[in-house]
């Protein structure tokens, strides 16, 4: 029989455990030749930016960097977030939902 509730414990579950793991995830991408570092966590909060003192005397270049080094950094966090996805799901068991739409537990199929 379907148990609902168990599987929405689950996700509930799983989703907590993935928004830890979102925190504690630190992605860093650097612009500029090494001159603007930017460290993000998986929920792509900016957690640290540092910058070479020489990256300090062009305004306008260091904003250029500040945004190339957030927008490598948000693109890392992407890719480890597509990669992890079907993981976090992997644990969850939807075999049994078939079975709600087929009272004899078939296939579904005619």
């Amino acid at each position: 029989m379907f148990d609902l509730d168990t599987l929405m414990k689950q996700a509930k579950s799983i989703q907590q455990q993935f928004r830890q793991d979102l925190e504690k995830m630190a992605v860093s991408a650097s612009s500029g030749g090494g001159a603007v570092r930017v460290v993000v966590n998986g929920s792509k909060e900016i957690t640290n930016i540092e910058f070479k003192p020489e990256a300090l005397n062009d305004p306008e270049l260091l904003a250029d960097m500040v945004l190339a080094a957030v927008s490598g950094a948000y693109a890392e966090v992407d890719e480890k977030l597509k990669d992890q996805m079907p993981g976090a799901l992997g644990s969850l068991d939807f075999s049994s939902i078939a079975n709600m739409f087929n009272p004899k537990g078939g296939s579904g199929q005619s």
